[in-house]
């Protein structure tokens, strides 16, 4: 079976509900620089859960003892590597756009 649809899925699956949450986070202000932080931490936390639903799923699949420190350890891990190949330059590309634009896109007064 591939293994890319079910992992699009499965990233699909976390990232709604952190775009659904992150939402009214995004409303509280209108500076630039606030949804840029806000975009970042639900960026880390995407790739933590990412990390965390893979080593649940490769638990049950595998029916290995469950260990929280290995779970967090799964996160942590591709929280840090989604970061090192693209995460932290995809965020550079955000915070240059949002500052290139803010004064069409944000008030910059609050």
């Amino acid at each position: 079976m591939n293994f890319y649809p079910q992992t699009f899925l499965q990233a699909l699956l976390i990232g709604i509900p952190i775009v659904i949450l992150q939402y009214p986070l995004l409303l509280l202000k209108k500076n630039w620089f606030y949804k840029t932080f806000i975009y970042f931490l639900s960026m880390l936390v995407f790739l933590f859960t990412l990390g965390v639903s893979f080593y649940l799923k490769d638990t049950v699949v595998h029916t290995q003892s469950f260990s929280i420190t290995e779970m967090i350890k799964s996160g942590i891990i591709t929280l840090i590597l989604g970061q090192f190949f693209g995460g932290f330059f995809a965020f550079l590309i955000i915070v240059y756009i949002n500052w290139a634009l803010k004064d069409i896109l944000f008030d910059t007064t609050g």
